[in-house]
This record gives C-alpha cells, sequence and structure tokens, in this order.
C-alpha cells in the first residue's frame, strides 16, 4: 500500500494523462462508429438525440469513455478497442481492458465494446446494422438488470469485451421485447435489467 502522499501524486499523475488523452484526435475507427450512430439518430432508427462532446471523463476523473450513451438515467460506455485492447493471437481482453471494463461498471456505466475485428470487416449499411443490434441489446439487458433487485446481472470477459448477462442469458438474447425508449449519447475518442422492457426501435 502506498502512503497517501505518494497515492494522491500517482492520482494526480493519472488524471493529467486522461486530459492529455482527451486532447487526442478521435481515431478513424472511432469515427467510423460515432457516425454510425449519428446516422442511425438521423435516419429515426434509434430515438437517440445526441449531445456531441469528445472525451467523457468518469466523475472522479480517472478514466475517461470513448461515447457515454444515457438511456432514462441510465448509462451505457461505448468503448472501441483497437489491437492494444487484445491479446494475440487468441484476440481475448488484456488484463488493462479487462480492468477498465470493471472500474467503469463499478461507476455504474453498462460497458458496450466494439471489437476491431469485428467492425473492420464491415461495410456501411452493415456498421448501422451492428451498431443498432448492440445498442439494443445493451439497453434491453440493462433495463431487465435494473428492473430485477433479485437477478444480479453477471458479466464475463468475451471476444467483445465485457457481456452483460441476465438470468443467465446474454443480453444480446433479450433484445426482441417491444415499444421504445429515448436516449441521449454523448461521443469521445478512441485509439477498439424483467418488467417490460422497451427497446430502442
Amino acid at each position: 500500500m502506498l502512503p497517501p502522499a505518494q497515492l494522491q501524486q500517482c492520482m494526480a499523475a493519472w488524471r493529467d494523462q486522461q486530459r492529455e488523452r482527451a486532447q487526442q484526435p478521435p481515431s478513424g475507427l472511432q469515427h467510423q462508429v460515432y457516425r454510425s450512430c449519428k446516422q442511425l439518430c438521423d435516419s429515426k432508427k434509434l430515438h437517440m438525440p445526441l449531445a456531441q462532446q469528445q472525451e467523457v471523463p468518469t466523475e472522479d476523473g480517472l478514466f475517461t469513455i470513448d461515447i457515454v450513451i444515457e438511456v432514462e438515467g441510465r448509462r451505457l460506455a461505448v468503448e472501441i478497442d483497437g489491437p492494444s485492447h487484445f491479446t494475440q493471437p487468441h484476440r481475448t481482453v488484456n488484463g488493462e481492458t479487462a480492468y477498465r471494463n470493471m472500474a467503469l461498471a463499478a461507476r455504474d456505466y453498462t460497458v458496450v465494446s466494439i471489437p476491431y475485428f469485428e467492425w473492420d470487416h464491415l461495410i456501411a449499411e452493415q456498421q448501422l446494422q451492428y451498431m443498432q443490434r448492440r445498442l439494443q441489446a445493451a439497453v434491453v439487458g440493462q433495463q431487465a438488470a435494473h428492473q430485477s433487485p433479485k437477478h444480479a446481472p453477471s458479466r464475463s470477459n468475451s471476444s467483445s469485451g465485457y457481456t452483460t448477462t441476465v438470468d443467465g442469458h446474454s443480453a444480446s438474447s433479450l433484445s426482441s421485447s417491444s415499444s421504445s425508449t429515448t436516449i441521449t449519447t454523448t461521443t469521445t475518442n478512441s485509439s477498439v435489467r424483467p418488467k417490460p422492457v422497451r427497446p430502442l426501435i
């Protein structure tokens, strides 16, 4: 355990590093993901008014999030994960990325990882469908988990970085429920909960 004074110095240095990251221009991969989110909003495929902003810090300033989507007071952290976030050649999330996911979950975010190797082979229309599917699954899973205190969600690492499961089911398997919800999205840079629930479309 570090002495308190040294711990404070380390935290200050880390916050400075996060602020520097916020000044970096967005990567091409993140720009594509953000553009797909905006197109989904503009085309009315998602009820998702966008609040455009780069690099969203957590309240304590210890992390920055690529894209933050607020859904009825709850938050999705969309992280665009490039090669540096995965071990090679197996493409499993590395320790640093797993820690980031757990730290964001502890700060009441649902993490949605967008792996570069899932995104790179998609053409424009497929990118839209992919983002719509991923956001739909995350929102439905988050709503179900929040509405069911008896069944705490479990999370496990996957090739996508962080998978939320509810009562033994992947969040993506819950995406066929019906009605509509309003989402507010905030975007950032990168280097890649059961009552009736209301989906995005």
